[in-house]
């Protein structure tokens, strides 16, 4: 039952996810501060998809996550990456003010967490940020601009997540993220959709590969 619960409210916070990357999206449009112009969240049938999609990874968590805090805290983590999820797919900007303001309702609820006897640690939520961060800021001034700025500061919030949970999971989640943005490059490839100077967001490979380190 308490998995049913969770999910409902992932389905919830899906369908919501949606309607607030649309206003981010309108706005950054409205400042010509974007830099792609696909439309995913326009599409008709987005919003069931995405709810479904969060209901599903809520479920998940609640299976691995057992205090509620915990869950709490990763639950936001989840609502708040589908949203940049979208945000970045459709402009190519990860808003900082979303990561910040995630990054810190994620540290208070962590804390209250440790405070009621979950598992994980706060001093591998730090050690994690600071090892993505750094793996990331190298990898974005080797790239040459490929990596953008957005997708190290996104590092710091996916680093403190995973870092909860295991910091030897830092490691899979980079490598997950790279292996499936290699793979979607290849398949608009071949599929003639993208070309060598196409410009991929970056940003939900990286969270897939952080859902995939801690939720596998």
């Amino acid at each position: 039952m308490r998995e049913v619960l969770w999910a409902i409210l992932g389905y919830s916070s899906g369908i919501r996810a949606v309607s607030q990357s649309r206003g981010r999206i309108s706005t950054l449009r409205y400042r010509a501060t974007v830099f792609g112009e696909a439309h995913v969240s326009d599409t008709p049938y987005i919003k069931v998809l995405t709810a479904l999609a969060s209901g599903a990874i809520f479920f998940f968590a609640s299976q691995k996550f057992s205090n509620e805090w915990e869950m709490l805290a990763f639950g936001i983590f989840i609502a708040r990456c589908l949203q940049l999820v979208l945000i970045d797919v459709d402009t190519h900007v990860l808003p900082r003010s979303i990561i910040i303001s995630t990054y810190v309702l994620g540290l208070i609820t962590l804390v209250l967490a440790q405070l009621t006897g979950a598992d994980g640690s706060i001093l591998y939520v730090v050690a994690g940020s600071f090892l993505m961060w750094v793996v990331l800021k190298v990898l974005e001034l080797l790239s040459g601009g490929d990596l953008g700025a957005g997708d190290v500061s996104l590092g710091v919030l996916l680093g403190a997540y995973v870092g909860w949970v295991g910091l030897e999971l830092i490691p899979i989640a980079l490598s997950v993220a790279f292996l499936a943005g290699g793979l979607a490059a290849l398949v608009l490839l071949l599929l003639r959709k993208a070309d060598r100077r196409t410009m991929l967001p970056f940003g939900p490979f990286l969270i897939f590969g952080a859902l995939v380190a801690v939720l596998r």
